[in-house]
């Protein structure tokens, strides 16, 4: 009897530590960067109602800009991290500007899941003796709208 009890306990051991396993990798699995190589649950932006249909381009980045640089840097070989890190950090720069802007401070918090940027015109003040000055349209969707309230004030 007492051996057969041992085995049971085993087997329920052992089937719990393989239940936890599954769970585990799932989780993993989720919340992986590369889960966005299998696209986005989200097939249309929601902000495409703001965009006139005469706009040359839009383009719309339906995923947050954090998980983006994850898999950047997930799917870049060990010795090019640092470069793509370096890359990305420029990026954002650049994107700023001259603000007194920081983006893990000021813009990451409250930033959401979709970024659509369209150009509305391509010449905006139609007048063609100072040159073309393009229209722009920028979209995003926040997780906090009390901070993007904020960072807009």
């Amino acid at each position: 009897m007492k051996l057969r009890s041992f085995f049971y306990l085993l087997g329920t051991i052992a089937a719990g530590l393989f239940l936890i396993g599954v769970i585990g990798f799932g989780w993993l699995f989720a919340h992986s960067p590369f889960g966005l190589l299998k696209g986005s649950s989200q097939t249309e932006p929601s902000a495409i109602i703001f965009v006139p249909k005469q706009a040359p381009v839009m383009a719309s980045l339906l995923v947050s800009p954090d998980r983006l640089e994850s898999l950047r840097l997930v799917t870049a070989a060990p010795k090019d991290r640092q470069q793509a890190r370096l890359e990305l950090t420029q990026l954002k720069q650049n994107l700023l500007g001259n603000a007194d802007l920081d983006y893990k401070r000021d813009i990451q918090p409250w930033l959401g899941d979709e970024i659509t940027l369209a150009v509305t015109t391509l010449d905006l003040d139609r007048d063609p003796e100072n040159g073309q000055q393009p229209g722009y349209f920028l979209a995003v969707a926040t997780k906090d709208a009390k901070r993007s309230r904020e960072f807009c004030s």
